[in-house]
């Protein structure tokens, strides 16, 4: 199954309205934050409007994810995910996009050795994309360091702030961290947004 996610650029619209009222009107500052927040990276971190893509990540196996064109390099990605999965159905094996605090084993077929157990997992297929903030799990990426293509991370419930490097729009695969993907049961629902 490939699962696009849709990243057109929409202008903004230009609305004029009147308002009328009786009542004085209430002006609530923006935090200043957010308010000055005018290049990709500000937009990702305080998780300004974007475009947005809500989608499926199934337990029960792999989830490619391939963005179309329309992105150009230094835009920005991110995904929040919720959800939970049943690792082992009715044993109430319930586990949340950051798995166990444990980590997989080498042995035994695990996906991802060395990363946590159940965790949703992420990888770039190709295309280039570098990590600008860090995410809900540690992982061994380093901030400003490039995610070394088809090797596994952590997506867990928030992947950090990721920026396209190049033309190629990235290629970029979801997976549970589990050597046993067809007795799972559940789903993660993963928010994919884009700043430029």
């Amino acid at each position: 199954m490939v699962m696009l996610f849709g990243g057109r650029r929409r202008l903004p619209a230009t609305v004029v309205f009147a308002l009328v009222t009786i009542a004085p009107l209430t002006v609530v500052p923006a935090t200043p934050a957010v308010a000055g927040a005018v290049n990709p990276l500000e937009r990702c971190l305080y998780e300004s409007s974007s475009y947005q893509n809500t989608f499926n990540i199934p337990s029960t196996g792999l989830l490619p994810y391939t963005s179309p064109p329309g992105y150009l390099p230094n835009d920005l990605l991110g995904f929040r995910t919720t959800g939970s999965i049943q690792t082992q159905p009715g044993a109430g094996a319930a586990k949340g996009p950051d798995g166990d605090p444990v980590n997989a084993p080498a042995t035994g077929g695990w996906p991802a050795p060395g990363l946590r157990q159940f965790a949703l997992l992420m990888r770039v297929q190709y295309g280039q994309v570098r990590l600008e903030s860090n995410g809900s799990v540690p992982d061994g990426r380093t901030l400003g360091g490039t995610m070394v293509p088809r090797r596994w991370y952590v997506a867990g419930s928030y992947s950090g702030c990721l920026r396209i490097l190049e033309n190629a729009p990235p290629s970029i695969e979801f997976l549970v961290n589990e050597p046993n993907l067809t007795d799972n049961s559940g789903r993660f629902l993963s928010v994919g947004k884009h700043w430029w």
